[in-house]
């Protein structure tokens, strides 16, 4: 084989590297991206259940308020299930801590719908309103220990990863089932 034609294959096989490289830190890039976009989504929309529980609790004797808060945050509350599941496209990607999911599962969250139908039938007691608290101070504590603007926004996304661990840890110690 001559010099020439060596070169030419060592130059091809070059290039041909490089571009391999470029793919691979594109795809890493744009999976990690994801990724923390989920973790951004899943922690600041914590935030707004947590604003939206304690708006309704406030506007208890105006129903309106009372169902348009509750509406809103049992809205997030499934949105952030479909987002934590393990089995959905994105929580394949980045493995959400089971837990965290089940904070926010139907079953879990019952008392946002118990109370949102009880107002609107017209029989919200003590007892709907006392649920909703336990299930607000639970979100209370999530939203505290994710600390959206200190911990997560703007934070690598290994950052963020631990923060949702210590997260799955506190919900486990809820003792929720």
């Amino acid at each position: 084989m001559s010099v020439r034609k060596l070169k030419v294959i060592i130059g091809g096989s070059i290039i041909l590297n490089i571009i391999l490289a470029g793919f691979v830190f594109s795809y890493n890039q744009e999976n990690n991206a994801m990724k923390t976009g989920g973790v951004v989504q899943y922690a600041s929309q914590q935030e707004e259940v947590l604003f939206e529980l304690e708006r309704a609790l406030e506007n208890q004797d105006v129903k309106e308020e009372f169902v348009k808060a509750l509406t809103s945050a049992y809205s997030m509350i499934y949105h952030n299930y479909l987002l934590t599941r393990n089995y959905t496209t994105i929580g394949e990607q980045l493995s959400f801590p089971e837990n965290i999911n089940h904070l926010n599962s139907p079953w879990t969250s019952r008392a946002v719908g118990h109370a949102l139908f009880e107002s609107t039938t017209d029989r919200l007691d003590t007892e709907a309103i006392q649920e909703l608290e336990q299930y607000t101070s639970y979100v209370s504590q999530i939203v505290d220990i994710l600390d959206y603007r200190n911990r997560i926004d703007g934070h690598r996304l290994n950052e963020q990863l631990q923060v949702l661990e210590e997260t799955s840890d506190l919900i486990e110690s809820f003792n929720l089932d």
